[in-house]
């Protein structure tokens, strides 16, 4: 009995002790991730659910998860453009791998869109979202994340203002709604929104030697972008109230990811020159056009020490025979640019961490002009506890920028205007010719001893927590910082600034002084500081299996400053000893003549200059979300915002949005065809609002004028309007996301309408109603702009073996149109202010308001217009061209887009993208004055060869003339209106993947070699610049309708290069 006893008791231990030996046993699953091609897919999210437990895929696919219990296990594997992927393994010593080949989604459906305060699948989406993902900045050395964006994204729009490094972008999304407001979207990184306008000062620093505007975001790398979600509907923006008119781009940078931690450095070095050269006269033909000029005008050609005055000063074209200056070759240079990009990514179950840094410098192909950045990003994501999870997102970069003259300023601007092919760069003696007068800008070579630079200090960062109160119920709190420092200095060399006058000291009539040179040193300090803090629940509800709800509610808090200090300090150095010397053109702010005996002008001046502006915004706003049966889904959302831009009647406003969605490939009629992978129908309809206006509009302001009692006097300068609010946008939008046959063929198509109301104009007020004349700000009563359109984007997995295409296309349309201008204008039409552009009734914004040109008199040369009554061609005078005005040449294009080709084979990648638009006009504000307008002053563009030189000539050029009606007279008609119709190649890259054993024996992950270029041609009819850089914008208004009139522009770079990219 003991014995049986002792038996049964031990074979119970034994029993248990190898249960609990087999319990406690743990090990390791492997396996390879690959595409439905069997290729690998290296950086594959591989999870196990129940123990929190991931890692990512190598080079070559393969992963390894260790520390895992005996058993059922399930393992989840992730990867952007693809389905995810559960498996279940019974872990054992026998049974370790696991393997999974990824299918496809249509368009990325499950891929995680941000949709301000939150996340969503494309899937799911109900509002207009287009998303460029990380692969648009991968091997190219676009200067911007802006300029990655041209061609990629439909109803996206990004031009160029110049090819100067760090110059701005002009970016409209479905086209422009206001016309003294801001145009530009919001841009959101990271949860933060950011400062976006150009802090540099229009005058300070820059006369002359003003440049284009800066970029103020070309501080971001682009290769720290995870991905950039374009919200273009009001129901997609409407989260974001009244800085959502516009459209919004959200910025989202690189996580970490748990698994094998992954060091990447890559390493660019490419050379560029500009797209293309003006043509321009040389020496000889412009002494040619000058004396036929003369002699057209009745008088006789130039005799050999006849001087001549073309740009303010006397000079004797006879002494200098021989000089032929190509002011563009002195102005132009090849460039190159240097890239090096270090990035550290990784982290494990409870911290994933992305680093990086950059170092950038392109020394640009304007002689004298460079821009260098140099930054580091860290981000940080961590798992505190089961409930809660912090993290933080910080940018620090700083920039500095060599800007030279561009425009008519000098430099290039000046290269192809009033510098001369007869003046030479040096007088004999070896000094700079012409400085020693006072109208020096044409010798753009001595220009160069005067310098102006801006260094930016920036930092975007963003610290969050996370707490999950309950199942269903997250707090989530983001506190965001982004700090601007900017340093503008300028130094003008006395070289360049010269002062003539009098010496009041002698009897009357006073002599003359020789030339006195003049030094100027300036300096800027910028600072904006923007503190955003977001604060918002989110709630998530399963009811049954067919009921999904989810609900934000949250509010918003934005202050921003921004300050300024600003000093300038003029003198004449050694040889400055006179205090007599009347001001001369190249001033510094005096009056001319103002220096009799005892008004002097001392040799050092100095400004001081000081301002600071507070402003912020206050908001709440909720979101709400349905989905049934996982087909039907609908949306509201809701923002109130408060801001102290405007009147105390209106300092707060609702943006009500409302979106629904039907997935009709799960219907029961379409759920086995295969030919629809997937369809969804969606519609929205929302409003937003614009609040992109400066501070202080609606108060009264004055300003210093005349006289009063003997002293000086204060007038009002702008009336106080209480009542003044923001620009109000109403869209509607309904869209098709499609895929066929297995979602090789997706995409999505959509149309839209969105009215603009409340449009902030500035009028001015009259005398018989103020007692003053001045200005108020007003919301326009009856003044609307209306954007319609439809999009396309398409994309086709053309072939899927071995040799993989892929094509990625997108076309637009967006029809402009100012449907009323209310009662604050004259008519049909009134100036923008800006050229010859206006706002007419029954057009887009910015409109050319020109007589029609009709070509040359065969009899004489004159130039004729064709009457707008009577349609009868004649004579070009002051009277007839004001007479016969009408609306011609539409400044948007028909459609834009890009295309997008992506080819692979084995280790070798080539892509090949195409930026394209059709249908618009641009009017050449330069060529007026380089095709006979300022015949004597400046110099003139080939086509002038082919003028009217004698009776029955057959030509579109008017004969060459200084006299006021018998020349072109600069006069604006259509005659100047260009088809800017291009075809550009936008960027083509190819880039060979080292094999897998030379990998392992150099010991790396991966390594990439790669050639690209940008810019490589562009197809055109325009005989300009460049039919896509558009006009240097001194403020909102010109922005949104002068911008196709560029004026003197910088074409933009060519560039190629070579880089390579290494993994470890």
């Amino acid at each position: 009995m003991k014995k049986s006893y002792m038996l049964k008791h031990g074979l119970f231990l034994l029993i248990f002790m190898l249960a609990i030996n087999v319990y406690g046993q743990v090990g390791s699953i492997t396996g390879k991730v690959v595409d439905e091609n069997n290729l690998p897919l290296p950086g594959a999210s591989v999870t196990i659910d129940q123990i929190k437990k991931s890692t990512s895929t190598d080079a070559n696919g393969g992963y390894r998860l260790t520390g895992i219990s005996y058993g059922d296990v399930s393992v989840t594997v992730k990867f952007i453009g693809y389905d995810n992927f559960t498996k279940t393994l019974k872990l054992s010593a026998d049974q370790s791998t696991l393997d999974f080949k990824l299918v496809p989604s249509s368009k990325s459906l499950s891929e995680i869109v941000v949709v301000g305060y939150g996340t969503s699948t494309k899937r799911d989406v109900k509002g207009s979202i287009v998303s460029v993902g990380a692969k648009a900045f991968e091997d190219v050395t676009v200067p911007t994340f802006n300029a990655g964006l041209q061609g990629r994204a439909s109803g996206l729009q990004v031009s160029q203002s110049s090819g100067v490094p760090g110059s701005a972008t002009r970016v409209r999304i479905r086209g422009t709604s206001s016309i003294s407001g801001s145009g530009d979207p919001l841009y959101v990184i990271d949860g933060v929104p950011v400062f976006n306008e150009d802090p540099s000062d229009g005058d300070f620093g820059r006369n002359p030697t003003k440049a284009g505007k800066i970029d103020p975001l070309s501080y971001l790398n682009p290769n720290d972008i995870e991905s950039i979600d374009v919200l273009k509907d009001a129901a997609a923006a409407a989260i974001y109230g009244s800085r959502g008119a516009n459209g919004v781009i959200q910025i989202t940078t690189k996580k970490g990811k748990a698994g094998k931690t992954v060091v990447s450095l890559s390493s660019t070095y490419g050379v560029s020159e500009i797209t293309r050269k003006l043509p321009l006269l040389n020496a000889p033909e412009w002494l040619q056009i000058y004396n036929e000029a003369r002699v057209n005008d009745g008088g006789l050609p130039l005799g050999p020490n006849e001087s001549i005055s073309p740009t303010g000063f006397s000079f004797i074209p006879g002494q200098n025979l021989g000089v032929n200056t190509d002011w563009i070759d002195k102005a132009t240079r090849k460039g190159d640019v240097t890239e090096t990009n270090l990035s550290v990514r990784g982290g494990n179950d409870k911290t994933r961490f992305f680093i990086s840094g950059i170092y950038r410098k392109e020394n640009s192909v304007l002689e004298g002009g460079a821009f260098e950045r140099g930054g580091a990003r860290v981000n940080i994501d961590n798992n505190a506890t089961d409930r809660l999870d912090v993290g933080l997102q910080l940018g620090i970069y700083r920039s500095k920028n060599d800007q030279v003259p561009t425009s008519f300023n000098g430099g290039i601007g000046a290269a192809q205007s009033f510098s001369l092919p007869i003046y030479p760069v040096y007088n004999p003696d070896g000094s700079f010719f012409g400085t020693q007068y006072q109208n020096t800008g044409f010798n753009i070579v001595a220009q160069r001893a005067s310098t102006y630079q801006s260094k930016d200090f920036r930092t975007n960062g963003n610290v969050y927590l996370a707490y999950k109160i309950s199942k269903d119920l997250t707090f989530r709190t983001e506190n965001g910082l982004d700090l601007l420092n900017q340093t503008e200095t300028r130094f003008e060399s006395n070289i360049n600034r010269y002062f003539t006058g009098k010496d009041f000291t002698q009897p009357k009539p006073y002599p003359d002084l020789a030339p006195i040179g003049l030094s100027t040193a300036s300096q800027r300090d910028y600072q904006v500081i923007n503190i955003n803090t977001n604060n918002y629940f989110t709630f998530k509800k399963n009811f049954g299996s067919k009921h999904v709800t989810d609900a934000t509610l949250g509010f918003n808090y934005q202050r921003s400053n921004q300050a300024q200090i600003a000093f300038s300090a003029s003198g004449g150095g050694v040889g400055f000893i006179n205090p007599y010397y009347q001001q001369g053109s190249n001033n510094l702010g005096f009056a001319p003549g103002a220096n009799e005996p005892g008004n002097t002008i001392p040799p050092t001046t100095s400004a001081y200059a000081q301002a600071d502006i507070l402003t912020g915004i206050l908001s709440y706003f909720l979101r709400a979300n349905y989905k049934y049966d996982d087909k039907y889904l609908f949306g509201i959302s809701a923002r109130y915002d408060g801001s102290p831009k405007f009147g105390a009647n209106n300092k707060f406003g609702l943006f009500p949005a409302a979106s629904a969605a039907w997935i009709i490939s799960d219907e029961d009629f379409l759920k086995d065809n295969k030919a629809i992978s997937f369809l969804k129908l969606r519609a929205s309809f929302g409003i937003t609002g614009n609040d992109g206006t400066q501070v202080f509009q609606y108060l009264q302001t004055y300003s210093s004028g005349g006289s009063y009692a003997g002293g000086f006097g204060q007038k009002p300068n702008n009336l106080s309007n209480p009542d003044l609010k923001w620009e109000k946008n109403q869209g509607v939008d309904l869209g098709l996301d499609f895929g066929f046959l297995k979602n090789r063929i997706s995409g999505t198509i959509g149309v839209y309408s969105k009215t603009t109301s409340d449009i902030l104009v500035n009028i001015p007020v009259q005398l018989s109603a103020t007692g003053f004349a001045g200005r108020i700000f007003v919301n326009a009563d009856g003044v609307r702009v209306r954007n319609q359109g439809i999009e396309l984007e398409l994309t086709t997995r053309n072939l899927t073996g071995d040799f993989k295409w892929t094509t990625n296309f997108n076309i637009a349309h967006n029809g402009n149109k100012v449907t009323d201008v209310g009662i604050y204008t004259s008519g049909d039409a009134f100036d923008t202010g800006e050229g010859d552009t206006r706002i007419l009734r029954g057009y887009p914004l910015g409109i050319n308001f020109l007589p029609i040109y009709a070509g040359v008199d065969p009899a004489n040369g004159d130039e004729l217009i064709f009457d707008k009554t009577t349609g009868a061609k004649i004579k070009l005078t002051a009277a007839s061209q004001d007479a016969n005005r009408v609306a011609v040449g539409k400044p948007n294009p028909d459609v834009f887009g890009g295309l997008e080709n992506i080819f692979s084979y084995k280790g070798f990648d080539l892509s090949v993208l195409l930026s394209y638009q059709y249908g618009n006009k641009i009017y050449d504000d330069g060529a007026k004055y380089q095709i006979g307008g300022r015949l004597g002053s400046w110099n003139q563009r080939r086509e002038i060869l082919n003028r009217w030189q004698k009776p029955g000539d057959i030509t579109d050029v008017p004969r060459v003339s200084f006299i006021e009606g018998g020349r072109a007279d600069a006069s604006n008609t259509s005659r100047f209106l260009y088809d800017a119709s291009f075809l550009r190649l936008r960027t083509t890259t190819l880039a060979y993947n080292l094999p897998s054993d030379i990998i392992k024996s150099l010991k790396i992950s991966s390594a990439k070699i790669f050639v690209s270029g940008q810019n490589l041609f562009v197809l055109t009819k325009y005989a300009g610049w460049d039919p896509e850089v558009v006009r240097y914008n001194f403020n909102p208004t010109q922005a949104n309708s002068a911008y196709a009139a560029p004026y003197l522009p910088t074409p933009q770079a060519r560039t190629y290069s070579l880089g390579i990219n290494v993994g470890f």
